[in-house]
C-alpha cells in the first residue's frame, strides 16, 4: 500500500480516498488499490501551495480527512500519508482514532483539528487501544502529525521506508524483508483468499458469462501515450 501510494506521488497523482473499502486482496494475497475516482493528476505539491501545484477540492471520506482539508487550505500529497496513518491505526485496533459510533461529524472534525493524535484528547484512549510494538505506534504518530510540513512522507517515500517500524521491527520479524521484495511481490503473504469459497458467493449465471457478452453502452476513450507509459507493467490496460 505504501509503495503504491508512493508510486502515484512520483507520477504527481494524489489518491485522496484511501480506506479499507478501496483495498482489495488478490488471489495471491497481495494488496491492490482500487477506485481512482477521486484521484487528481498534476499535483506537484507535497505540503501546500508554497511548494508546487496543490489540490483544493474537499473530497474523500470524512473520517480520513487530513486537518488541512478541514481548514480549507490548499493541500498536497502529504494528505495521503495522513490517510495511511488512519488506516494503519484501524487495521491494528479495529477502531478509528477520531470517529465514534453515532457521533456527529462536527465533533469528529474538531478532534482532528485539535492537534491530531498528539492532542490530550487522545492520550488516554489511544494508550488503551494499542498493544502493539512501540515502533508501530511511533509510525502512526508520525503519519498523524497535523502539520503537513513535518508529517512523515513530506521528505519523500524513503523517509517512510527507513522508519524503525520497517527497518528494525519488520526486518527482524519478517523473513527476508526488504522493500525490493515487497515491490516485486516476493514475500509470502500471511493469508490468501479461498477462491472456491469466494466463487460460492457469486451469482453463478453471471460468473459463467464471457466478458464479450456484456453490452458496451459507451465508447471507450483511449488515454494518452504518456499516461499509458506510466502503466506499463501493470496487469490491466486502462481506459
Amino acid at each position: 500500500m505504501i509503495s503504491a501510494i508512493g508510486y502515484l506521488h512520483e507520477q504527481d497523482i494524489i489518491y485522496r480516498d484511501l480506506k479499507p473499502e478501496n483495498l482489495l486482496i488478490a488471489d495471491d494475497g497481495h494488496i491492490k488499490i482500487t477506485d481512482f475516482g477521486l484521484a487528481r493528476e498534476s499535483i506537484t505539491s507535497t505540503v501546500g501551495a508554497e511548494d508546487g501545484i496543490p489540490a483544493q477540492s474537499i473530497v474523500g471520506t470524512p473520517e480520513y480527512f487530513a486537518p488541512e482539508l478541514l481548514t480549507m487550505e490548499p493541500y498536497g500529497k502529504s494528505a495521503d500519508w495522513w490517510c495511511v496513518g488512519i488506516l494503519m491505526f484501524e487495521l491494528m485496533t479495529g477502531k478509528s482514532p477520531f470517529s465514534q459510533e453515532n457521533e456527529p461529524p462536527p465533533i469528529m472534525f474538531s478532534k482532528i483539528k485539535a492537534g491530531g493524535m498528539k492532542s490530550k484528547i487522545f492520550q488516554g484512549s489511544v494508550a488503551k487501544r494499542i498493544h502493539y510494538p512501540p515502533e508501530a505506534m511511533a509510525l502512526i504518530l508520525r503519519f498523524l502529525d497535523p502539520n503537513p510540513h513535518t508529517r512523515i512522507g513530506s521528505d519523500g517515500l524513503n523517509e517512510i521506508k527507513e522508519h524503525a517500524f520497517f527497518s528494525v521491527y519488520c526486518a527482524a520479524n519478517i523473513p527476508n524483508f526488504s522493500w525490493d521484495k515487497v515491490d516485486n511481490k516476493e514475500l509470502t503473504p500471511p493469508w490468501k483468499p479461498d477462491n472456491m469459497r469466494i466463487q460460492d458467493n457469486l451469482d453463478q449465471g453471471m460468473n459463467k458469462r464471457q466478458a464479450g457478452t456484456f453490452a458496451n453502452t459507451a465508447p471507450m476513450r483511449g488515454i494518452g501515450a504518456h499516461s499509458q507509459a506510466i502503466l506499463d507493467g501493470f496487469e490491466f490496460d486502462a481506459y
